[in-house]
Protein backbone atom coordinates (compact mmCIF):
# COMPACT_ATOMS: atom_id res chain seq x y z
CA UNK A 1 0.00 0.00 0.00
CA UNK A 2 0.65 3.44 -0.61
CA UNK A 3 1.46 5.12 2.41
CA UNK A 4 -0.12 8.81 3.79
CA UNK A 5 0.99 11.94 2.18
CA UNK A 6 4.31 11.76 0.47
CA UNK A 7 6.65 12.23 3.26
CA UNK A 8 8.59 15.33 1.58
CA UNK A 9 7.21 18.16 -0.26
CA UNK A 10 7.76 18.36 -3.92
CA UNK A 11 9.40 21.40 -4.27
CA UNK A 12 12.29 21.11 -2.42
CA UNK A 13 12.46 17.53 -0.74
CA UNK A 14 11.84 18.70 2.77
CA UNK A 15 10.11 16.00 5.44
CA UNK A 16 7.01 17.40 6.04
CA UNK A 17 6.51 17.80 9.93
CA UNK A 18 3.07 16.12 9.46
CA UNK A 19 3.67 13.25 7.00
CA UNK A 20 3.75 10.48 10.11
CA UNK A 21 0.31 12.05 11.39
CA UNK A 22 -0.81 11.88 7.55
CA UNK A 23 0.37 8.38 6.87
CA UNK A 24 -1.31 6.86 10.22
CA UNK A 25 -4.73 8.65 8.87
CA UNK A 26 -4.13 6.40 5.77
CA UNK A 27 -3.51 3.16 7.54
CA UNK A 28 -5.68 3.45 10.33
CA UNK A 29 -8.74 4.34 7.32
CA UNK A 30 -7.51 1.04 5.13
CA UNK A 31 -7.28 -1.02 8.33
CA UNK A 32 -10.87 -0.33 9.16
CA UNK A 33 -12.53 -0.82 5.74
CA UNK A 34 -10.09 -4.05 5.89
CA UNK A 35 -11.93 -5.04 9.27
CA UNK A 36 -15.02 -4.00 8.45
CA UNK A 37 -16.20 -4.72 5.22
CA UNK A 38 -13.63 -7.32 4.49
CA UNK A 39 -11.14 -5.95 1.49
CA UNK A 40 -9.60 -2.28 2.00
CA UNK A 41 -7.88 -0.19 -0.67
CA UNK A 42 -4.58 -1.27 -1.91
CA UNK A 43 -3.70 2.60 -1.93
CA UNK A 44 -3.87 5.37 0.21
CA UNK A 45 -2.70 9.11 0.46
CA UNK A 46 -4.22 11.55 3.14
CA UNK A 47 -3.64 15.59 2.47
CA UNK A 48 -4.76 18.59 4.37
CA UNK A 49 -6.76 20.80 2.20
CA UNK A 50 -6.55 24.20 4.38
CA UNK A 51 -6.37 24.40 8.44
CA UNK A 52 -9.85 22.59 8.26
CA UNK A 53 -10.05 19.76 6.34
CA UNK A 54 -8.36 16.22 6.14
CA UNK A 55 -9.14 14.34 2.21
CA UNK A 56 -8.19 10.90 2.21
CA UNK A 57 -8.06 9.56 -1.35
CA UNK A 58 -8.50 5.32 -1.71
CA UNK A 59 -7.64 3.51 -4.19
CA UNK A 60 -9.05 -0.16 -5.07
CA UNK A 61 -11.17 -0.76 -2.56
CA UNK A 62 -13.86 -2.42 -4.20
CA UNK A 63 -15.39 -6.03 -3.51
CA UNK A 64 -15.30 -8.63 -6.06
CA UNK A 65 -19.18 -8.50 -5.33
CA UNK A 66 -19.31 -4.83 -5.58
CA UNK A 67 -17.60 -5.24 -8.55
CA UNK A 68 -20.00 -8.12 -10.40
CA UNK A 69 -22.68 -5.57 -9.23
CA UNK A 70 -21.28 -2.67 -11.35
CA UNK A 71 -20.39 -4.99 -14.09
CA UNK A 72 -24.09 -5.95 -14.51
CA UNK A 73 -25.11 -2.07 -14.64
CA UNK A 74 -25.83 -1.61 -10.58
CA UNK A 75 -23.93 1.01 -9.80
CA UNK A 76 -26.69 2.51 -7.66
CA UNK A 77 -26.69 -0.30 -5.97
CA UNK A 78 -22.69 -0.31 -5.01
CA UNK A 79 -23.48 3.30 -4.37
CA UNK A 80 -26.46 2.56 -2.03
CA UNK A 81 -24.16 -0.21 -0.25
CA UNK A 82 -20.89 2.09 0.17
CA UNK A 83 -23.39 4.84 1.84
CA UNK A 84 -24.54 2.79 3.91
CA UNK A 85 -20.83 1.45 5.14
CA UNK A 86 -20.09 4.85 5.49
CA UNK A 87 -22.61 5.89 7.99
CA UNK A 88 -22.36 2.93 9.67
CA UNK A 89 -18.31 3.62 10.07
CA UNK A 90 -18.67 7.12 11.38
CA UNK A 91 -18.09 7.02 14.81
CA UNK A 92 -15.36 4.75 14.47
CA UNK A 93 -13.97 7.23 11.56
CA UNK A 94 -14.65 10.28 13.60
CA UNK A 95 -12.77 8.78 16.74
CA UNK A 96 -9.66 7.50 15.37
CA UNK A 97 -9.10 10.99 13.22
CA UNK A 98 -9.71 12.84 15.87
CA UNK A 99 -7.48 10.78 18.57
CA UNK A 100 -4.40 11.24 15.86
CA UNK A 101 -4.88 14.95 15.13
CA UNK A 102 -5.97 16.25 18.33
CA UNK A 103 -9.20 18.12 17.06
CA UNK A 104 -12.75 17.15 16.73
CA UNK A 105 -14.33 16.09 13.47
CA UNK A 106 -17.59 18.03 12.75
CA UNK A 107 -18.35 16.42 9.33
CA UNK A 108 -17.48 13.66 7.77
CA UNK A 109 -18.31 13.12 3.82
CA UNK A 110 -17.53 10.00 1.47
CA UNK A 111 -17.86 9.42 -1.99
CA UNK A 112 -16.89 6.37 -4.26
CA UNK A 113 -16.21 6.53 -7.71
CA UNK A 114 -16.45 2.75 -10.10
CA UNK A 115 -14.04 3.58 -13.01
CA UNK A 116 -11.53 4.67 -11.79
CA UNK A 117 -12.11 2.61 -8.36
CA UNK A 118 -11.46 5.27 -6.01
CA UNK A 119 -13.16 6.70 -3.06
CA UNK A 120 -12.38 9.85 -1.20
CA UNK A 121 -13.08 10.27 3.24
CA UNK A 122 -12.99 14.19 3.59
CA UNK A 123 -13.35 15.31 7.32
CA UNK A 124 -13.98 18.68 8.30
CA UNK A 125 -12.25 19.40 11.53
CA UNK A 126 -13.09 21.81 14.39
CA UNK A 127 -11.36 24.47 13.66
CA UNK A 128 -8.47 25.94 15.59
CA UNK A 129 -10.18 29.21 18.57
CA UNK A 130 -8.03 32.00 16.46
CA UNK A 131 -9.31 30.90 12.99
CA UNK A 132 -12.25 33.33 13.19
CA UNK A 133 -12.82 33.13 9.45
CA UNK A 134 -12.90 29.50 9.30
CA UNK A 135 -15.82 28.34 6.34
CA UNK A 136 -16.60 25.60 9.10
CA UNK A 137 -17.55 28.34 11.47
CA UNK A 138 -21.69 28.22 11.92
CA UNK A 139 -21.84 31.65 12.11
CA UNK A 140 -19.84 32.17 8.75
CA UNK A 141 -23.29 30.54 7.23
CA UNK A 142 -25.04 33.76 8.04
CA UNK A 143 -25.71 36.05 5.34
CA UNK A 144 -24.20 39.48 5.59
CA UNK A 145 -26.57 42.50 6.44
CA UNK A 146 -26.65 44.53 3.52
CA UNK A 147 -25.99 48.72 4.05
Amino acid sequence: MEGGSQAQTPEAGRVRPDGQQLQDISNTIVQLQKRFFGKGPTKARTSWAGDDALICILGGGFTPVEQTLFEAGRAETVQEMRHAFQLAMEDRLRDEIERIVGRRVVALMSAAHQDPDVACEIFLLEPKPDDHDSPVRAENAELPVMP
